[in-house]
């Protein structure tokens, strides 16, 4: 009997600055859109310095953390 794997789809998670500019990015591997929202969660508040993020499925916006797109003030 062959085992049976999770096939894992690759997202971008881009990185928002306080001026709402895209800081950095990493790529996350995840299972689907609600996996991959967590682990990207988990990679921005690990580092303090990004406000929010933007996670992208290919040219599909998976995401939009509400921060990301908060005007600065």
């Amino acid at each position: 009997m062959q085992a049976q794997f999770d096939q894992m789809t690759r997202y971008k998670c881009y990185f928002v600055t306080a001026e709402n500019r895209i800081g950095s990015f990493r790529d996350i591997e995840a299972r689907n859109d609600a996996e991959a929202i967590i682990k990207a969660r988990a990679y921005c508040i690990e580092a303090t310095i990004w406000q929010g993020f933007e996670l992208w499925r290919g040219r599909h916006c998976v995401y939009t953390d509400p921060k990301a797109n908060a005007k600065s003030r």
